[in-house]
């Protein structure tokens, strides 16, 4: 025997201006396309990846040299600049096993303090920042801009030999440059400190 046929699926309407000859209309059910979007993920849309975790340097300091420049506008007393920098150089002492091909390169670390004066403002304009980072192989270094107080007091703890390492966060290296997140000075037993601080519990 032949498979009897299903009636089709849908609805009867009543049409707005009904002629006498048609006063129903059958209107076959639609079938809805699958959605693009659900609740838990969007079609539409790439899934964001999580960003990688800050990666991390140390670095001896070996040479301190220190520069201060002044400079003044041609509108005399309207704005008066002043930079102080201070250079450091050191050797990677350790550094994330991606970037482990740096070990034992030089880095330039510059710090500087910057402030700009208007004859109208007693307060001095300047604001601290981190730069970039950059590792390549002709050349590894990194600058910050300090605030003016902790600036003038890093020479005399290098000088002491208080702090002799700077350990560099830096994040999203790409073709040789990254984003610095944070320096830290410290003596090498303080370094020593925090790592173990940060290390996991032994089983």
């Amino acid at each position: 025997m032949r498979a009897r046929r299903s009636p089709p699926r849908g609805v009867w309407v009543t049409p707005l201006h009904p002629s006498p000859s048609d006063l129903w209309s059958f209107v076959p059910e639609r079938k809805t396309l699958r959605s693009w979007t659900s609740p838990k993920r969007s079609w539409g849309m790439p899934r964001k990846k999580p960003q990688p975790e800050p990666e991390e340097l140390v670095a001896t300091i070996e040479t301190v040299e220190r520069t201060y420049y002044a400079s003044q506008e041609r509108d005399r007393g309207k704005f008066f600049n002043d930079e102080a920098i201070l250079d450091l150089v050191g050797t990677i002492q350790d550094i994330s096993p991606r970037h482990k091909r740096f070990l034992g390169h030089t880095i330039e670390m510059s710090f500087v303090c910057a402030r700009r004066f208007k004859s109208d403002s007693e307060a001095p304009e300047a604001k601290p920042f981190l730069l970039s980072i950059r590792l390549k192989k002709d050349r590894c270094s990194f600058m910050a801009y300090l605030p003016a107080d902790a600036f003038w007091a890093l020479p005399a703890m290098i000088a002491s030999k208080a702090v002799t390492r700077i350990e560099a966060r830096f994040a999203d290296v790409r073709y040789g440059s990254g984003e610095l997140l944070s320096v830290y000075f410290a003596s090498p037993s303080k370094l020593a400190e925090l790592a173990t601080f940060g290390a996991p519990d032994p089983a």
